[in-house]
Order: C-alpha cells, then structure tokens, then sequence
C-alpha cells in the first residue's frame, strides 16, 4: 500500500495481481475518501452501522455480478457455519455495534468461553488454527449453526464469499482449498476502517469483552 494507508492482506494481492499503475492509484485514492467519509461518523455505533450496510451492498452487488457474468453462484447459506471458526478481527466502532446489540436483543453468551478465546488475541492466523476446534468456534455462533448477531456481524464476515462447495469449508485443521471471491470495493471498504481504527484492533472475543466492562 502506498504511503501509511493500512490495507487488508486480500487488498495487497488484488494490488499485486494488477501492475497497472493507473488502477493503483485509483484504488488509494477511494481508500483515502471512503476513509475520509467514514472518519466523519462518529467511533462506535453510527461508524460501524455505516461500513455494514455499505459492505452489504457492496457484495450483494459482487454476488449479482458473478453469478451473472461467470455463472459461479455463492455457496454460503444459513447454517454452513464452517467460516465460524476462524480469528475474526474486528475494531472499536464494531464491538460497540456487537454489545449494543447484544443487550437490546438479550442476546445468549458464554463469558468463559468468551474469555478463554479472549486470551488467543496475539496468536498468528496460523497458530489460531492448531488450537481445537471448539476453541476457535465463534462465541455468536448457536447450536443450529446460525448468528447470533447477524444483523451486526463484523466486516470480515460479511465479505468472505465462498465460491467452493461447502464440503470443503468443513474442515478441523483449515488447510481446505477453499476458493473465496475477493471483492476490490469490499477490500477497500474493510482496510479503510482496519486503518481508521488500526490501534483499536482485537480479536472479537477480547473486544466485545472490553465494551461490556466499560459499561
């Protein structure tokens, strides 16, 4: 990335699979004004609704136009919680979304579990995914394989797209070839917040955790 700008690892491979010059600076420059729009909201609820429903329409737009153009359909769908158990990221403005949420809907939650993954935040993606399984399961996730805060599900969950069967995702190790459709807009979208909030980042189980005893 040029300059400071902080962006995703998916958005540094978009960068390097395209060496024109042209579409690099295009793409810093909508990083730097949806950066721009969304440093105007202010941190925490406001921010974070703001970035989920334009992350929306952006891969809702992503799905259409695949679907359409290469007749590859996504084959995420409730109950294939597969993704679920993986080291989700999230910022400031989107735990305090996750903890509003939670008390307004009474949401169901285990503090020892949250706790316990609380304690994985310095782990690498690669060291996350030697713990067992049932350590990594995301602490929203219900007995049936649904969200339980969908409507406030962090960035990262909302942009990973999944193209493969959905045989592949269920895996214990999470060394699957899974194929993952990888959006430019909704990569730009996720870095612009990553930098806005770059020190307030966390593990989601270790921020939602600092939200609620900040209460």
């Amino acid at each position: 990335m040029r300059q400071s700008l902080k962006g995703t690892p998916a958005l540094k491979q978009v960068l390097d699979n395209n060496k024109d010059q042209k579409f690099h600076v295009a793409v810093f420059q909508t990083l730097s004004n949806t950066r721009a729009l969304l440093y105007r909201k202010p941190k925490g609820e406001a921010r974070a609704h703001e970035a989920m429903v334009a992350m929306d329409a952006i891969t809702e737009d992503a799905m259409r136009a695949r679907v359409e153009a290469k007749g590859e359909p996504i084959s995420c769908k409730k109950g294939c919680s597969a993704c679920c158990y993986q080291k989700v990221q999230i910022g400031d403005s989107e735990a305090r979304a996750i903890v509003e949420f939670m008390i307004a809907e009474r949401v169901p939650f285990s503090h020892s579990i949250m706790q316990a993954q609380a304690a994985h935040d310095k782990l690498t993606d690669a060291q996350y995914w030697q713990l067992p399984k049932e350590e990594r399961r995301c602490p929203f996730l219900s007995e049936d394989g649904a969200c339980n805060v969908y409507a406030v599900r962090p960035l990262a969950c909302r942009k990973y797209l999944v193209l493969s069967e959905p045989e592949l995702c269920a895996t214990e190790s999470g060394k699957a070839k899974v194929k993952v459709a990888i959006n430019a807009n909704a990569e730009v979208l996720a870095s612009a917040m990553l930098d806005l909030e770059r020190d307030l980042q966390g593990i989601l189980a270790k921020k939602v955790l600092e939200k609620i005893s900040g209460r």
